[in-house]
């Protein structure tokens, strides 16, 4: 029973996991451009994963951090928010296999100890909106180091407003709680709260460099009505940063005067996208500038943000060059060391090269010796084989002429020893007739 019902569960884990979900995300900050995104955490040719689950406080820099790992094999980032307003993100490898082994490693992965949720990661089978498949951001230049997008494309990250930088720039702004180029905030608006502190309500924005922060304490009737700790009071005397627009009235505030300014609000054009400042009734009571004092005093503001920036970039850019001179130079020295050293070493192996040669014409004058002695030898040799095999032929002939003599010489002496024999009996015959006549 408890094997069928573990069946069971498998077969349901399978479906669960077979199955295609659809997520509707908006792929910028205004919400104009809605896409279905659609998972499968079964597939495995796709070299997109769709992250979810991630924190409401994560900020770009923390995601980079997190996914710093596998950073060099990640082709595009790009944030993304869903219909209930979480932080979710499209993440493009450069391969369909570093992407299964991104799941298989960062799947129900927590983010940190301090953060209590885990990293969701499925497959991205496609992403559509209603013109069809919802292309990547293109990066020609990063704002931060003024170059051109990398090799494939890869180390780019596409801010949920629209702007595109290079990943290793945006990772180190340390305190990036913003988009560099339109100071769009990283967290999400409806959970606005000071940076420094945990109040939620009364919050200013800072007009120049986008911070959030606290208002001052507001007192009515000899008791404290909003509870705050003025941390955007304390903002304008750290930076100077003068003008700073109520998050929930709109109302701008002029911090060097101490007073309202003239009331800017942000509104969409009709027939455009882009997003520009408005002027707005104010309330009565309050004193309001000019519109020329106002629009002279944000012309001011907005020229010293943008000399500071340029002044940053510009010694960012020296850092850059001097560092690059420095390594030009030391490239050269190395390569004019390297040059040295292969002229010593090309003069050494001139020097060898010309003993070699010698040698080599020495070891072919002996070789030429050796082999006209070998010459000569075999000659010789031949010719001592002519005389060995002339010597064997007349030692056989020597061989049958002793044999022919030593029988030619029994014959011989088997005759005289017959004639011997024919002698003595003679003489004895010769004998006995002189021993009778006496």
């Amino acid at each position: 029973m408890a094997e069928s019902t573990s069946n069971s569960a498998e077969l349901g884990e399978k479906k669960e996991v077979d199955k295609n979900i659809v997520t509707k995300v908006h792929a910028d900050h205004k919400g104009g451009v809605i896409a279905n995104v659609t998972c499968n955490r079964a597939l495995t040719d796709s070299a997109e994963v769709f992250l979810t689950n991630l924190p409401s406080n994560i900020v770009t820099v923390d995601l980079l951090k997190f996914l710093a790992p596998a950073w060099p094999r990640v082709k595009h980032l790009r944030e993304l928010r869903s219909e209930n307003d979480n932080h979710v993100a499209q993440l493009v490898f450069l391969s369909c296999s570093d992407a299964v082994e991104f799941v298989s490693h960062f799947h129900n992965t927590q983010f940190s100890f301090l953060e209590p949720q885990r990293c969701k990661v499925t497959f991205i089978k496609k992403i559509t909106d209603k013109g069809g498949p919802l292309p990547l951001p293109s990066l020609e230049r990063c704002p931060i180091c003024l170059e051109g997008a990398k090799k494939d494309g890869r180390d780019t990250v596409t801010l949920l407003c629209t702007h595109s930088f290079h990943g290793t720039c945006l990772v180190k702004c340390v305190e990036l709680l913003h988009c560099p180029v339109c100071r769009f905030p990283q967290y999400e608006l409806s959970r606005n709260q000071c940076a420094r502190c945990d109040i939620t309500e009364g919050l200013w924005m800072c007009l120049i460099c986008g911070h959030v922060a606290c208002s001052r304490p507001q007192w009515h009737g000899g008791s404290q009505i909003l509870q705050s700790h003025g941390h955007a009071l304390e903002h304008y005397h750290t930076t100077g940063h003068s003008f700073a627009q109520h998050l929930d009235t709109q109302r701008v505030w002029d911090y060097r005067r101490d007073r309202y300014s003239s009331q800017l609000a942000e509104t969409e054009n009709e027939t455009s996208a882009a997003m520009k400042l408005v002027e707005v009734p104010g309330p009565e009571g309050f004193e309001e500038f000019s519109e020329v004092e106002a629009g002279e005093a944000l012309s001011l503001e907005y020229t010293h943000m943008l000399t500071t920036q340029l002044e940053t970039q510009r010694s960012q850019l020296e850092q850059n060059l001097v560092a690059t001179q420095r390594e030009c130079e030391s490239i050269v020295r190395s390569v004019e060391a390297d040059y040295k050293d292969l002229c010593k070493r090309t003069e050494r192996n001139k020097h060898t090269l010309s003993l070699l040669i010698r040698e080599n014409t020495a070891k072919k004058k002996d070789a030429a010796k050796i082999a006209e002695e070998t010459e000569k030898a075999q000659k010789r040799y031949l010719e001592e084989i002519d005389v060995a095999n002339s010597l064997e032929r007349n030692v056989v002939e020597w061989e049958k002429t002793f044999e022919q003599g030593m029988t030619k010489m029994q014959l011989d002496k088997t005759k005289l020893q017959e004639r011997i024999d024919k002698v003595q009996s003679e003489l004895s015959s010769l004998f006995s007739q002189l021993d009778q006549h006496e």
